[in-house]
């Protein structure tokens, strides 16, 4: 890890089955948080189940009317530009969910999950 990483897209997905519903996102500048982002995705014909819904707190009625991923992925995209991207279990859960729905990400990426295995 670079110590001297001060600028940076913290991000998280929430998803059913391999549609994603909700992406949030916090971009830093010199340790600052200066921008966010954040929107309820439509999963098309994919319903949220109960389960799915009591893990997230998200509903099938919070993203009927809501755009779909490829609407909403180009102002993701945008909002998180060239950065490094940071989260927990970002390599194994959401690059290969945003690469599943068509979005992979060449971005630098450092995967807070494995940090805290190797302390």
């Amino acid at each position: 890890m670079d110590p001297k990483l001060h600028d940076y897209t913290v991000f998280d997905l929430e998803i059913t089955g391999k549609k994603i519903i909700q992406i949030g996102a916090l971009k830093v500048r010199d340790d600052q948080t200066v921008a966010k982002f954040s929107t309820y995705v439509n999963p098309s014909l994919e319903k949220i189940n109960d389960y799915v819904s009591h893990l997230t707190g998200i509903s099938n009625y919070q993203t009927d009317a809501v755009p779909l991923i490829d609407e909403v992925m180009p102002d993701f995209l945008d909002f998180v530009g060239d950065d490094t991207l940071v989260g927990h279990n970002i390599l194994s859960f959401d690059c290969n969910v945003l690469a599943d729905n068509g979005y992979p990400v060449a971005n630098p990426k450092l995967d807070t999950l494995l940090l805290a295995n190797s302390s």
